[in-house]
């Protein structure tokens, strides 16, 4: 399950290594990619410390053909890690339709 505003608790001995989904949250909220850069900085804060660290920065870049794809609001931006480069692969994926319960039975033949 995806969730917004994320966090987790980690220690030397545990460790944590996940994958993170940045969500915009449902109400009253209304954000869109569009061309150009964008900054990913990731940052932590220690339990007992006053000040945040940054851990992380990388620009993120919509390409103009990415950003044409991401009109559809059923469409959403995937940045996938490669560890081999460094860098971040971008991909866009549509929500496949679902059809009505009723719609579906009458494409198995069943009404």
């Amino acid at each position: 399950m995806l969730s917004v505003n994320t966090t987790f608790e980690t220690t030397r001995e545990t460790g944590i290594a996940a994958n993170h989904h940045f969500l915009v949250p449902r109400e009253g909220v209304s954000f869109a990619f569009t061309e150009g850069q964008y900054r990913l900085d990731v940052y932590a804060h220690l339990l007992g410390d006053r000040k945040r660290i940054r851990l992380f920065s990388h620009t993120l870049e919509i390409t103009h053909d990415a950003a044409i794809l991401l009109i559809d609001s059923k469409a959403g931006v995937y940045f996938d890690w490669q560890p081999d480069s460094s860098q971040y692969l971008v991909h866009i994926e549509k929500q496949p339709l679902i059809p009505h319960p009723e719609q579906f039975l009458e494409l198995l033949g069943l009404k």
